[in-house]
């Protein structure tokens, strides 16, 4: 069973959304599925006078060994 995990940080480091879906994979094989993060309330909005960015934190697991991690900068321009 492979888990995928996205975590929304606020530019403070606080948890804004998280979403998670699970999909069994074989060996040598690919899967296909999609994760919505909820909606972010009243997010702090970008601008090149307030660069607030969020981070958005995408996790593969296998059980609960991690196997890939990646993180992303998020900018809200309009809400």
């Amino acid at each position: 069973m492979v888990r995928v995990a996205h975590t929304l940080r606020s530019p403070e480091g606080d948890e804004a959304a998280r979403a998670e879906a699970s999909i069994r994979v074989e060996a040598g094989s690919s899967g296909r599925f999609a994760v919505t993060l909820p909606a972010v309330e009243n997010p702090q909005l970008w601008s090149p006078e307030s660069p607030a960015l969020y981070t958005l934190t995408s996790e593969v697991f296998d059980g609960d060994r991690q196997l890939d991690r990646i993180e992303h900068p998020v900018g809200f321009r309009f809400y």
